[in-house]
């Protein structure tokens, strides 16, 4: 459960972190 919800939590942080980059 905790590497699942790493994944997701990568995957948000990353697609939030180039929506404001970009």
């Amino acid at each position: 459960m905790i590497e699942r919800k790493t994944g997701i939590s990568i995957a948000t942080q990353k697609r939030r972190f180039g929506a404001i980059k970009k």
